[in-house]
């Protein structure tokens, strides 16, 4: 059996902006793909990762958890290597892509370096990054990204995420039969906003133990 067929997480991860909830806004700089350097910023589990990897697939890329490789050898060897392979036919239509993923946890001279990778590669690659906490990002490299926060702006944006966000658990509960109402799945979005990840999460509990515990 294939583990990404068992974890609800993996198996309803979205494969394409069609299927994917994101904000108007959000979609609006995205729908072309990636143009710009990108950062991605917000709570666990509101799609962060899942939308890079969606804008990285048609692309030569490189993804690296930073919360692993923090150090700067990595951007002095891996990054750096991979960027200068660009070939001199490639157009902008084919741009490499460097993602690097919960960009928060590296080091300030990491970031310093990092700086400097954006602004030699600027004609053949771009960079997108996901963090959760935009405030441990120096300002140098905010202003080298454009930034986009998933946290909803006003009780509109929170209103437009939450009925995607029932529409699609319920889509969930159809092709998995789960047997809940929709008083409930409103509940499991209400206690678990903005974390649509711990919502599936819970979706695939009460399917295995049969028992709807929302609080």
């Amino acid at each position: 059996m294939n583990i990404n067929e068992v974890l609800f997480s993996k198996k309803f991860r979205p494969s394409s902006l069609d299927n994917m909830v994101l904000l108007p806004r959000i979609r609006e700089v995205v729908k072309d793909g990636i143009k710009t350097n990108l950062i991605l910023h917000g709570p666990f589990g509101c799609g962060k990762s899942s939308l890079a990897k969606i804008l990285i697939k048609d692309h030569p890329s490189l993804s690296l958890n930073s919360s692993f490789y923090t150090s700067i050898d990595v951007l002095r060897g891996e990054v750096d290597k991979f960027c200068s392979k660009m070939s001199m036919f490639d157009s902008n239509n084919n741009l490499k892509i460097v993602y690097l993923d919960e960009i928060d946890r590296v080091s300030k001279n990491y970031q310093d370096a990092l700086k400097g990778f954006i602004e030699e590669y600027e004609d053949t690659v771009r960079f997108i990054a996901t963090t959760n906490h935009i405030n441990r990002i120096d300002g140098g490299v905010r202003s080298r990204f454009t930034v986009l926060d998933y946290n909803p702006s006003n009780a509109e944006e929170e209103k437009f995420l939450k009925t995607e966000y029932c529409k699609k658990l319920a889509s969930i509960c159809k092709i998995e039969d789960v047997k809940i109402g929709k008083d409930d799945i409103i509940a499991i979005v209400n206690k678990n906003f903005p974390d649509l990840r711990q919502m599936t999460t819970l979706l695939q509990t009460i399917k295995t133990s049969g028992i709807v515990q929302i609080d």
